[in-house]
């Protein structure tokens, strides 16, 4: 009888240990935003926002909370990359963080199967979508030259963004841009004093411009202005 009764006591741990890893196995397999459940799809986050992406989340849009980073703690993704995730089935709400701390977010992304979902800087939550571009006009006054007439600001294939001019801009004189993020040329215009005052021009290219940054650009005579 006391073999009986110990054998009959493990078998109850037995069942009661097979039962908790039953209700452990259930809770993960219906957890929809790990990939649980019998039908599960593939959810593709792209990065085009221009900066590196340091936290990814995706909760259901009936959640009231954003939930844990999908990303591992030293897992980014660069701009131009991708992650895939491996979800259920249903209406999700997806939020990244990037490098600078800015959050971006989609909201009722309906993903039925296999998606794609492309994140680029007009999704970004924060007002702080442009920057400054500092020009400086760093001709020192001692040469005879170098008075800014007009500055001129072009996007990379030669369209007007904003357009500058000046009675007198002299040395150490500077202007800001305020300018949405992206890759610019400037177009300087000038008097050169060469037996007679003329205006002349010079221009400086890939000027990058940073959201909520100051780029700060010296006009000079110099080979770094074409």
């Amino acid at each position: 009888m006391k073999i009986k009764s110990r054998l009959f006591k493990a078998l109850q741990i037995t069942a009661i240990f097979s039962v908790i890893a039953l209700i452990g196995f259930s809770m993960t397999a219906c957890d929809p935003e790990n990939g649980g459940g019998d039908t599960t799809v593939n959810l593709t986050i792209t990065n085009n926002t221009g900066y590196q992406i340091n936290k990814l989340q995706v909760s259901l849009s009936t959640d009231s909370s954003w939930g844990t980073n999908k990303l591992g703690d030293s897992e980014f993704i660069n701009n131009s990359q991708s992650k895939i995730l491996n979800i259920n089935p249903g209406t999700y709400d997806i939020r990244i963080t990037d490098s600078d701390l800015d959050t971006y977010t989609i909201m009722d992304v309906n993903v039925s199967s296999n998606s794609t979902v492309t994140f680029t800087n007009s999704d970004i939550d924060s007002a702080a979508v442009t920057g400054i571009l500092k020009v400086i006009n760093g001709i020192p006054s001692e040469i005879s030259e170098g008075e800014i007439k007009n500055i001129k600001v072009l996007t990379t294939t030669d369209e007007t963004v904003q357009t500058q001019a000046f009675d007198i801009f002299n040395y150490n004189q500077y202007h800001d841009f305020t300018l949405p993020s992206g890759t610019y040329k400037l177009i300087v215009t000038y008097y050169h004093n060469d037996y007679g005052q003329h205006l002349d021009w010079k221009k400086k290219t890939n000027v990058i411009v940073r959201r909520g940054k100051t780029t700060t650009v010296s006009f000079s005579l110099g080979s770094d202005w074409e």
